[in-house]
């Protein structure tokens, strides 16, 4: 259970009305952090742009875009997003073993060169909230800056949408809990 109440479409503005067309439309149905984020409308429509920009139309490929997602979503421990990301990542060719070492939290030990270049940009990133010149040529080189910004770009949104799933509580669609806990301290 959300700590958001889902909002009915009975008591939408025509503002959230506007916003939960749109959403379904490009995703298919209202849920996961857009079903707490339409509690602000325009929280909703800044991450529906970026979100659907970062994932359908940015210049790097998509078992890249998954990489980067569901190392976020792992960094943040968000149940939810690692639900959705870690079977997309697959659907994209992206190495099982890889996936699951990440959903252990270890650095996996199959990528290809250009996804271990991704993988570790957006850990560095992470860890540090910067890159080493090193980081950044790795991926500048195969993806020029326009690639190098769009990684910044997945990152910074599924920071933002890890927050609302892990303030919201949402749940995942089967109740599972598919990345263990971080530990703190």
């Amino acid at each position: 259970m959300s700590r958001f109440p889902e909002i009915s479409p009975n008591n939408y503005t025509d503002d959230q009305n506007e916003l939960a067309q749109k959403v379904a439309g490009s995703r298919g149905k209202m849920g996961g952090p857009f079903s707490p984020a339409l509690h602000s409308p325009g929280v909703l429509r800044a991450i529906e742009a970026t979100g659907a920009y970062v994932r359908f139309h940015n210049s790097l490929s998509d078992d890249l875009k998954e990489l980067a997602t569901i190392t976020m979503g792992r960094f943040w421990g968000a149940q939810y997003e690692w639900y959705v990301h870690s079977r997309l990542a697959l659907q994209t060719g992206l190495d099982s073993a890889a996936v699951e070492a990440i959903r252990k939290g270890e650095k996996p030990e199959t990528l290809t060169v250009e996804q271990m270049a991704v993988y570790e940009f957006v850990i560095e990133l992470n860890t540090t909230h910067a890159v080493s010149d090193k980081t950044f040529a790795a991926v500048a080189s195969r993806h020029g800056t326009r690639g190098a910004m769009d990684l910044i770009g997945i990152c910074g949104h599924y920071s933002m949408i890890s927050m609302i799933l892990n303030v919201a509580q949402v749940p995942t669609p089967d109740g599972s809990l598919p990345v263990p806990p971080i530990k703190r301290g």
